[in-house]
């Protein structure tokens, strides 16, 4: 079976150039086709690990401190150039996961009658009420929370990031639903109720200051792909209507999973101190979800009825990966 670590050693060596010769971004350009042929195909190997891997060291090139050496590619055609080709491979292998779905539905036209729509899709999923949850809640052990709150960190650690990078171009009115949500993931202004400071709390419990991403990764190569999904979405204008689906469906499904997780964390002894982000989540997203929905998307879709399709589409990525994150651990934990 072909492995692809090569590639990801190579790349990453680019990046540690202010100035890399065009000609090896041309030859890596040619290992990452090869990469992505692999990475969504039934004998994936360790593409599909890589292929992330490699993604989000492309897109944290935002997030960086300016002094580091990497920031100098933030905008270099040639690795702009790679990030396209991947990007493509990776939507068309999600356009084609949900196509038949959607193709198959009717969806309203009208704002009200498509939010009921997408309510009942998401109620129904798989992902929604997986497995791994009544098992974190029932049977876990505290080794197996250690594990899933590190693979939550990618999105739990960068959900402000998602917010703010959305609220660009948006209009009014969808802004002030992003600004909101914004605000809270601040914390109302309270240093220490910032939500980032609240996992980063949890994880600093099992002595977590430092996460090696790259063995989150081994562990659950999904935990990137979702970190992924959210910086491809909410960086790009043209996926502006996607992110709007792939927030909403994110925002209702998650009170009723971190209650369990809650649960589950509270009888392997974890104190409600240290569990702070997931309580907290649980009330606030269920504020989240209704007011995204009602003030956000039901305006959005009757003022754009085309737009409804996009937002379907992200809402079915938002629960692909759900589901694809969830049986990755359920299958560690269980196995």
């Amino acid at each position: 079976m072909k492995t692809f670590d090569h590639v990801l050693k190579q790349t990453r060596s680019l990046l540690n150039q202010k100035q890399a010769p065009v000609a090896a971004w041309r030859e890596i350009q040619s290992e990452i086709s090869s990469l992505c042929k692999e990475a969504f195909s039934p004998s994936q190997g360790n593409a599909y690990r890589v292929f992330h891997q490699i993604l989000f060291d492309f897109y944290q090139l935002t997030f960086l401190p300016p002094h580091d050496v990497r920031v100098q590619n933030q905008f270099n055609p040639e690795m702009i150039g790679v990030r396209n080709l991947m990007e493509q491979e990776w939507r068309n292998h999600l356009h084609s996961e949900v196509a038949q779905e959607l193709r198959d539905a009717t969806i309203p036209t009208d704002g009200e009658e498509f939010v009921d729509w997408l309510l009942q899709r998401l109620e129904q999923h798989p992902s929604n009420g997986h497995p791994l949850y009544e098992y974190l809640e029932s049977s876990a052990k505290i080794e197996d929370f250690e594990i899933f709150f590190q693979s939550e960190i990618i999105v739990n650690s960068m959900f402000e990031e998602f917010v703010a990078l959305a609220q660009l171009g948006a209009p009014t009115y969808i802004k002030i639903e992003l600004a909101k949500n914004y605000w809270d993931e601040m914390g109302n202004g309270v240093d220490a109720k910032v939500h980032t400071e609240m996992f980063q709390k949890l994880l600093n419990h099992f002595g977590l200051n430092q996460v090696d991403l790259d063995r989150v990764a081994h562990a659950n190569p999904v935990a990137l792909a979702q970190g992924n999904l959210f910086l491809m979405l909410s960086m790009q204008r043209k996926h502006f209507y996607e992110t709007m689906g792939l927030i909403g469906a994110g925002e209702y499904l998650v009170p009723k999973r971190y209650q369990k997780v809650v649960d589950g964390s509270r009888r392997v002894g974890l104190s409600d101190d240290t569990l702070e982000f997931y309580i907290e989540h649980i009330g606030i997203d269920t504020d989240h979800a209704d007011e995204w929905f009602r003030n956000a998307i039901v305006p959005a879709v009757n003022a754009t009825p085309e737009a409804r399709i996009e937002m379907a589409q992200g809402a079915y990525y938002r629960m692909l990966h759900i589901q694809a994150f969830s049986d990755v651990l359920f299958h560690l934990f269980t196995q």
